[in-house]
C-alpha cells in the first residue's frame, strides 16, 4: 500500500521535494556561484524553452552522472560538484515525468559553474588574441595600427580592449538567444533537435559572437569611440544583430527545414515505469558527495616551506603565501591543475582594482605578463607567471598539463610594486634565481 502511495505522488510531489532537496545542496556547497544577471535571464528563458515528453522515461543521463559521482569523490571540486547536481536533477525529472528537450540541457550548461570556469578560462587569452588580430586587419586596410597585449596604438591613439569593450560578456547572451531560436522552431515544427545538431549550433553561436566581437574593435578603433559615447554601446548592440542574431536566424531556419517531424512511435522500452527508488538512491548520493566536497577548503595551504630571503612572510587563510619589503609584494598561489584560472586580472578585481594595460614580455628568457591597474587615483605595476621551480610559463594549457602528468606542483606568481621600475627590479631579481619554488 506503502509503495503504491509513493508512486501515485512521486511524478509530482515527491520529485519535486528531491529536487528541491538538491538546490538547498547546490547553495549550501558553493556559495561563492555568483547568480548576475545573465543566470536570471537564464532562468526567465527556462519555462520556455523547457518540453517534457511526458511518459517518455529516459535513463540515457545515468551513465554521466554516475562518472561525475566518482570523478566529485577523487577531485571535490565545486565547479564539478554544480555539474553534478544538474545532472541528477535532469536525470530524476527524465525517470519521473519524462524526456527533457536537448536545448534545455544546453540551457542548463550555460548557467552552471562549469560555464563559468570555461568562460574565465578562456576569456583572458581569446581578449589578447583579438587585439592582435585588429591591429593586423587595420593594418592590412593601411592603417598603421599595432598591438601590445590588450593595447591597440593607431597613430596617436591609445585604445584598451577590456572585458566589456571586447564584447565577450555577451557571449552567454548570445548562447540564450540560439536556444530561444532553437526552441521557437521545435515548438512551432513539432520537430526535435539532436544533442549533436544543438551542440553544433551553439559552436557556430561561438564563432559569430568572436566575429562580431572583432568587428565591433575595428569599429571603435578606427572611429575613436571611447566608452563614454553613447555610440559605443549601439555599436556594440548593431554588431550583435548584424554579426550573430540575424545569421543564427538564417542558420537555424535552414537545419529545421531539413529535419523531418516523426511519426508516432509506441515503444515498450521508451515508456518504462518511472521509479522512484532511483531518485531517492541520487538525492543520497547528492547529500553524500556535497558533504565530501564541503570538507575541501576553498584553497589549501601549501606544501612547500616557501621562502625569499629579505621579505617578511606571512601565510594568508587563502592558502596565498605573501612576502613583502618597502618596494614590493609579492604573492605565490599553489595552483591545483583542475582549479580556476585566478591570475591577477580576476583577484585584484575583487578588491576594486581594474587594469589598464596587460602585455606580454620577455625578462631572463622567460614570457611574462605585465600590467597596469588602478583604483581612482591608486596606481599599482603587477607581472605574474606559473612556475614549478623547474618550468616557467603564461600558458595556462602548458602548465596544467604539466602539473597533471606529475611533474610538480606550480604556483602562479605575482609581484606588485608602486612603479614600473621597482616592478622591473623586482622581477629580474625572482627570474635570475635558478630555483625560485
Amino acid at each position: 500500500m506503502m509503495a503504491l502511495k509513493l508512486r501515485a505522488i512521486q511524478p509530482g510531489y515527491f520529485t519535486t521535494g528531491l529536487v528541491v532537496i538538491c538546490l538547498v545542496m547546490f547553495f549550501v556547497v558553493t556559495p561563492f556561484y555568483i547568480v548576475d544577471v545573465n543566470v536570471y535571464l537564464g532562468i526567465l528563458l527556462a519555462p520556455y524553452i523547457l518540453t517534457v515528453e511526458k511518459g517518455c522515461f529516459s535513463k540515457r543521463l545515468v551513465i554521466p552522472v554516475l562518472a561525475l559521482l566518482v570523478l566529485v569523490f577523487f577531485v571535490p571540486v565545486r565547479t564539478v560538484f554544480g555539474l553534478v547536481l544538474i545532472g541528477v536533477v535532469l536525470l530524476m525529472i527524465e525517470n519521473s515525468l519524462g524526456r527533457i528537450n536537448n536545448p534545455f540541457m544546453f540551457l542548463m550548461l550555460v548557467i552552471s559553474p562549469l560555464y563559468k570556469y570555461w568562460s574565465g578560462f578562456i576569456e583572458f587569452p581569446v581578449r589578447l588574441k583579438l587585439t592582435e588580430v585588429t591591429a593586423w586587419l587595420l593594418n592590412f586596410t593601411g592603417a598603421h595600427a599595432s598591438a601590445a597585449g590588450n593595447i591597440i596604438t593607431l597613430g596617436r591613439a591609445e585604445f584598451s580592449v577590456d572585458p566589456a569593450c571586447a564584447g565577450l560578456n555577451m557571449m552567454e547572451v548570445s548562447f540564450f538567444i540560439a536556444l530561444f531560436i532553437v526552441a521557437y522552431y521545435q515548438r512551432t515544427t513539432g520537430k526535435p533537435v539532436k544533442s549533436i545538431i544543438t551542440a553544433g549550433i551553439l559552436l557556430a553561436t561561438l564563432a559569430l559572437n568572436i566575429v562580431s566581437n572583432l568587428f565591433r574593435i575595428i569599429i571603435l578603433v578606427m572611429f575613436s569611440i571611447m566608452p563614454q559615447n553613447p555610440l559605443h554601446e549601439i555599436n556594440g548592440l548593431l554588431c550583435m544583430t548584424v554579426y550573430v542574431v540575424i545569421p543564427l536566424l538564417v542558420l537555424i531556419r535552414w537545419v529545421f527545414s531539413r529535419l523531418k517531424v516523426p511519426g508516432l512511435v509506441h515503444d515498450s522500452k521508451v515508456k518504462a515505469r518511472a521509479n522512484w527508488s532511483v531518485n531517492l538512491f541520487l538525492t543520497g548520493m547528492v547529500i553524500f558527495a556535497g558533504c565530501r566536497v564541503s570538507e575541501t577548503p576553498f584553497n589549501r595551504l601549501p606544501d612547500r616551506n616557501y621562502s625569499l630571503p629579505g621579505y617578511h612572510r606571512e601565510i594568508l587563510p587563502t592558502g596565498v603565501i605573501k612576502f613583502e619589503d618597502k618596494k614590493s609584494l609579492i604573492y605565490f598561489k599553489p595552483t591545483e591543475f583542475y582549479a580556476m584560472g585566478h591570475d591577477p586580472s580576476i583577484c585584484w578585481r575583487g578588491s576594486g582594482y581594474e587594469f589598464n594595460v596587460i602585455r606580454q614580455e620577455t625578462i631572463k628568457g622567460t614570457m611574462i605578463y605585465i600590467g597596469t591597474m588602478n583604483k581612482g587615483k591608486d596606481l599599482i605595476y603587477s607581472s605574474w607567471w606559473f612556475d614549478n621551480g623547474k618550468c616557467r610559463t603564461i600558458n595556462q594549457f602548458d602548465w596544467r598539463w604539466k602539473a597533471l602528468k606529475g611533474e610538480g606542483e606550480f604556483s602562479l606568481v605575482n609581484v606588485n610594486a608602486a612603479n614600473e621600475q621597482d616592478l622591473r627590479m623586482e622581477t629580474q631579481k625572482l627570474l635570475g634565481m635558478k630555483r625560485l619554488l
